[in-house]
């Protein structure tokens, strides 16, 4: 009896999970510069910064804690030690 096609289906699973914890960080990055300063309300001030590039946008997620925010479907993280201004719907 072989396991080879139960061993290959885990593999390509671990392997898939893995290359999208990777490659998470690039696309948030990518589409927060993609609406960075569009004329958009979401990417204009109070909602959103606005990044002169892209390095700018990694190293303030970074220092923020945020690297990994949006990328779980069913465990949410609140902002530790944020308020949340609800007439400007945004955490400060």
């Amino acid at each position: 009896m072989s396991h080879t096609g139960e061993i290959r289906n885990c593999s390509q699973a671990v392997t898939g999970f893995f290359a999208s914890m990777v490659t998470y960080p690039f696309g948030l990055v990518s589409n927060l510069i993609a609406v960075n300063n569009c004329g958009l309300a979401g990417g204009l001030p109070p909602y959103a910064s606005i990044y002169p590039t892209w390095v700018d946008c990694w190293r303030h997620l970074s220092s923020e804690g945020n690297m990994s925010r949006g990328n779980s479907l069913f465990f949410r993280k609140l902002p530790a030690g944020k308020k949340y201004a609800f007439d400007q719907k945004r955490f400060f």
